[in-house]
């Protein structure tokens, strides 16, 4: 495999992007940030052919950018961490309160999320804390889910459940090592769309494909499953 970088200009702004050739069968193309996309092609295609393919792709470009702008400008708010901003947490987005307070724990109710501190005045204090709190609130919940599933599936736990901000999957299951993998972006989600990740999952730990029969013992135990992958896709 061999990676080229390169930069075109794109609706009056610069774009950078990058040519993977590998051993694939024909040319295509995705956006990964507002600013950038990724081009995989077979090794023989020549330069010239592929920068025709981006060419004749510009629209899709421009729409899949301004999607990823968005998005982005989403996640940024998200990230603000100061009293009255929104957190996305288990589906829903709510208001952040920080209340200065010695009791120093995190409660939440349908619309807002409150953080009692007596650190309240510090923002980054409290960034640390409410990340804190929401990884072990997926854990907790991934845990709860597991047990469940392991019950419902009659399987042995598996060796391993591990945790980290896995951008690429919601989840993985590692058949040969006995570990399931769990990304902390999920407590964004709603949590029967955490527990489709999680029965997803243990799926894979009798059938190592997407076959039906895979999805029929996903089936078995979330028949709304269907709905939730949607979700995850959107």
């Amino acid at each position: 495999m061999s990676v080229a970088y390169r930069a075109i200009e794109i609706d009056g702004r610069e774009v950078t992007y990058t040519i993977t050739r590998k051993r694939i069968k024909r040319v295509n193309m995705r956006v990964k940030t507002s600013s950038s996309f990724a081009v995989s092609c077979p090794y023989y295609v020549p330069e010239s052919e592929i920068n025709e393919f981006i060419r004749s792709n510009i629209p899709f470009l421009i729409n899949g950018m301004q999607k990823a702008y968005e998005k982005e400008q989403e996640e940024m708010e998200r990230a603000k961490i100061e009293d009255g901003s929104l957190v996305r947490f288990l589906g829903k987005d709510l208001i952040l309160e920080v209340i200065p307070s010695a009791r120093n724990n995190i409660e939440y109710d349908d619309n807002c999320i409150f953080v009692f501190s007596i650190h309240s005045e510090d923002p980054e204090y409290v960034r640390r804390k409410l990340e804190l709190w929401k990884k072990q609130t997926l854990k907790d919940l991934v845990y709860e889910f597991c047990i469940r599933t392991e019950k419902a599936m009659g399987l042995p736990s598996p060796d391993k459940i591990q945790f980290g901000n896995f951008k690429s999957f919601w989840g993985e299951c590692v058949p040969s090592k006995r570990t399931l993998k769990f990304s902390y972006r999920l407590i964004e989600k709603p949590v029967d769309v955490i527990e489709y990740v999680v029965i997803h999952e243990y799926a894979h730990m009798r059938h190592l494909d997407h076959s039906p029969r895979f999805w029929a013992e996903v089936a078995k135990y979330d028949p709304d499953y269907k709905n939730h992958r949607r979700y995850l896709k959107s």
